[in-house]
């Protein structure tokens, strides 16, 4: 009950990635490749409107000779992430229904490969390790495991359910496609490009430049590129505001402020505000079309 691709690799072997998987260098990648042109986190497995894409993190890759961002996943694509470095696609599964989590305070959230619950001061799901995370669940081939800060893993199902500080979380699924109508409205707009990095983010609308953002706007728009999914607005003002430590009110204070000028700043230019969408769980999420191009400034 997970979506799925399969890459055969240079040497032939062949590897199962699903979202939220990592490629690149680091020992964490749930693809490593030992290549000096690749870097420590080069691309991400990510589920988007009942499809899964490439994502580059740092640089780009090349797809039928042209150098790409991100890549809709499907049988017979070819990526090189670097010259002479090529994967290709040998097969895409996409389930009608994937594994979710949900319970006291939590909305009901897709699970990526591995996923760190946090339950203080309020619910919260990463798609990513997180050290200081309460839970972790990820998943090995078709079956799932979960383990508790202090526990042992254990397997679990649909269905299942577990407590944590006094909060009661449930194992459930939901239609692959139940994303589909924000991915619809993104796909809908005319496409951009999105050109980030050293906190200044720049929007094209083809040639056209409709406008600049600086600062910690910029640094919102850069940590959801990097994120590449839904995360939790608490994980992401703790990356841009380190100075105010783990100061809730004073987090979502200066996170709402920015959020409003970024937002205002789209409208202005003709830019939909929920290019940086909030979802129903009061995660953060930069809601991109597959024709949007994410280019990193070298």
């Amino acid at each position: 009950m997970q979506a799925r691709v399969r890459f055969v690799l240079p040497d032939g072997s062949m590897v199962a990635l699903g979202p939220g998987d990592l490629i690149g260098r680091t020992a964490a990648a749930a693809l490593q490749l030992d290549d000096g042109r690749i870097s420590e986190a080069h691309a991400l497995v990510s589920l988007r409107g009942g499809t899964l894409r490439l994502l580059a993190l740092r640089g780009l890759f090349a797809v039928e000779g042209h150098l790409v961002s991100a890549v809709t996943l499907s049988e017979g694509l070819a990526i090189e992430l670097a010259p002479g470095l090529r994967l290709t696609t040998r097969d895409v599964t996409l389930p009608p229904r994937v594994l979710a989590l949900g319970g006291d305070g939590l909305h009901p959230q897709v699970l990526g490969s591995i996923s760190s619950l946090m339950v203080d001061p309020e619910p919260r799901l990463s798609t990513r390790y997180e050290p200081d995370a309460d839970a972790l669940l990820w998943n090995r081939g078709e079956s799932w495991l979960l383990q508790r800060r202090g526990h042992e893993p254990r397997p679990v199902q649909e269905g299942d359910s577990f407590e944590l500080a006094g909060r009661s979380f449930c194992l459930t699924s939901v239609p692959l496609g139940h994303m589909d109508r924000r991915a619809t409205a993104a796909a809908n707009r005319p496409p951009i490009t999105v050109e980030h990095g050293g906190r200044r983010v720049d929007l094209y609308r083809g040639s056209e430049h409709l406008t600049t953002v600086r600062g910690n706007g910029a640094a919102i728009v850069e940590e959801l590129v990097e994120f590449a999914g839904p995360v939790d607005w608490y994980t992401l003002a703790r990356q841009i505001w380190t100075e105010e430590g783990s100061d809730r009110k004073k987090l979502r204070g200066r996170l709402d402020t920015t959020l409003k000028r970024l937002r205002e700043r789209f409208r202005e230019v003709g830019i939909a505000a929920t290019l940086v969408a909030s979802t129903q769980s009061g995660q953060l999420e930069l809601l991109t079309s597959p024709a949007d191009l994410l280019v990193e400034r070298s």
